[in-house]
């Protein structure tokens, strides 16, 4: 066999020819069928400003005994609750309160007054007021004959 011939000259590229014009746009299709419909979420809870009842609104007790109110609070979001006595004579301590209930134990003469509950939340606040009356002791031995 033979050696391969000779390489051949590259052609040289001629002139570029005229562009075409835009073809025609295509239609839009048909639109397709209507998906099947999400789950419906849980309705979200409306929020509110607190709004307070304390009752009793009055409670009369004997001296040495016991007193209770309690705080009936709503709102959302759920209000920070507080107990004061009015008169800011005497505090109230943490132990006789206990969220919605402030309870005196062996109350006095002193305890007597008003207390206030009072809610807040982001929104606003509210309050309630209760009255404690506290009724002396009677009688002395002295004065039971």
């Amino acid at each position: 066999m033979g050696s391969p011939g000779r390489s051949g000259k590259q052609g040289i590229m001629g002139p570029r020819g005229l562009q075409g014009g835009v073809g025609p746009k295509g239609k839009k299709g048909d639109r397709g069928p209507t998906g099947m419909p999400g789950a419906k979420g849980e309705p979200g809870e409306s929020i509110s400003v607190p709004a307070v009842v304390v009752s009793p609104a009055r409670l009369t007790v004997n001296e040495s005994g016991s007193a209770s109110f309690q705080c009936s609070v709503s709102g959302n979001p759920v209000p920070a609750i507080q107990w004061r006595k009015l008169d800011n004579q005497s505090a109230i301590s943490q132990s006789a309160i206990s969220r919605e209930t402030l309870s005196l134990m062996n109350v006095k003469g002193s305890d007597s007054g008003l207390y206030q509950c009072l809610a807040a939340n982001v929104l606003g606040k509210t309050q309630a007021i209760a009255q404690l009356v506290v009724n002396g002791k009677c009688c002395h031995e002295s004065e039971k004959r």
